[in-house]
């Protein structure tokens, strides 16, 4: 329902690129995903926020506010964070 309504989606994860391309690939879900940012693109893990930053950094190169329905830049707080530990919610 969201990549039917243009919401642009992003993965943000601790986890190796090859890690993540792997599941979901298999899972059949890399289709939903405009952006992918691995551990081998930040210095810094969960809870610094400069995952979840640069995440959002390159969605907003490449989404088009048109299409999309959203105003450009989107910001943090129009964001929806869906995460899996404590430390991720910290740098959410």
């Amino acid at each position: 329902m969201l990549k039917q309504n243009n919401v642009p989606m992003a993965i943000c994860s601790g986890a190796v690129l090859s890690e993540i391309a792997l599941i979901l690939e298999e899972a059949r879900l890399r289709p939903f995903f405009e952006v992918i940012v691995s551990a081998e693109q930040v210095k810094k893990g969960k809870p610094d926020p400069e995952g979840p930053l640069l995440t959002l950094q390159k969605l907003n190169r490449i989404v088009s506010p048109a299409e999309a329905g959203i105003q450009n830049p989107i910001l943090p707080d129009q964001c929806i964070v869906v995460e899996d530990s404590h430390w991720g919610l910290e740098a959410a």
